[in-house]
């Protein structure tokens, strides 16, 4: 396995490529194959094809099958992660539909539909839906309720 580090930002990639970059509107570096959709002169969506790192505002994203998100910034409406792919979001997004990927959530998520795979909540997520297998950790907010079982570090299923 082969480590890429970015100034404040290391990712393990399983393959021996370049992360790409998108910040905001303004420029891709390293990309191949993920995509910024323009919609208007103030919104735009991203296509997540590789494994890439999200600054800046975007209103949809869509992770592709196998792949791999660290958003920074923020998602005004919905990202929706599909089967096998990793969602890490440290910068904010309204809502997450998890189709079967692993989704972690560091920062702050107003909405998450769990709906397959696997989502672990550190930060603060104002809504938990559906039927998939949500962990959260000691200290986590969720729907403005501290999680207070066991001690730093641990991790308990959502009641």
């Amino acid at each position: 396995m082969r480590s890429l580090c970015l100034p404040v930002l290391c990712l393990g990639l399983s393959q021996p490529v370049l992360a790409c970059e998108v910040n905001g509107q303004t420029s891709q570096s390293g990309c191949t194959t993920t995509e910024v959709i323009p919609r208007t002169d103030w919104t735009q969506d991203l296509i997540v094809r590789e494994p890439t790192l999200a600054v800046g505002i975007f209103d949809h994203v869509t992770l592709e099958p196998s792949t791999e998100l660290i958003l920074t910034g923020t998602v005004r409406w919905t990202v929706t992660v599909d089967d096998s792919s990793k969602l890490t979001v440290r910068g904010m997004a309204q809502e997450v539909v998890n189709q079967g990927g692993l989704v972690e959530v560091r920062g702050m998520v107003d909405r998450i539909q769990a709906l397959s795979g696997e989502t672990k909540i550190e930060g603060t997520v104002g809504r938990v839906s559906g039927p998939g297998m949500v962990l959260i950790k000691h200290g986590a907010v969720v729907s403005g309720q501290r999680e207070r079982r066991g001690e730093p570090g641990d991790w308990f299923t959502l009641n």
